[in-house]
């Protein structure tokens, strides 16, 4: 009995130093406020495209210690892609593919995809020969 007393205090002692550790770390971190809001998600629509593109590179631009790699700011913007973008991203995540490591890469195959055609009808040109054309997991 006594040896689960010592167990039971020195657990509790532990308890509190790593309570006192994690207190100290959260206002050792500066505490932020970004000025603008997370995008909302990018579901495929071409009327939304430009707006979606835009608001992410603000974001983006404003924290740029939180996307310093073209990996980071490709994968937040995939991260924010749901319904037939999200489906069209899948390959790039599911097989090996450097344009994760492009940014600029990704974002031009993006403004193929989803860029309305009549807005640049160059981009529409190139969206029947983009390599992620026809996303077969949807």
């Amino acid at each position: 009995m006594d040896q689960l007393r010592a167990d039971n205090a020195q657990v509790s002692q532990q308890v509190a130093l790593l309570t006192a550790q994690v207190a100290q770390m959260q206002a050792a971190r500066p505490c932020r406020k970004c000025p603008v809001a997370v995008p909302d998600k990018f579901d495929g629509s071409l009327a939304q495209f430009p707006a979606f593109l835009g608001q992410c590179q603000l974001y983006m631009s404003l924290w740029p210690e939180d996307f310093p790699t073209d990996r980071d700011k490709v994968g937040v913007l995939i991260s924010l892609l749901s319904g037939s973008a999200a489906c069209w991203a899948t390959p790039l995540l599911t097989q090996p593919n450097q344009v994760l490591d492009n940014y600029s890469e990704f974002c031009h195959q993006s403004q193929a995809m989803f860029e309305d055609p009549v807005r640049n009808p160059s981009l529409g040109r190139l969206r029947g020969h983009s390599q992620f054309h026809g996303c077969s997991f949807c």
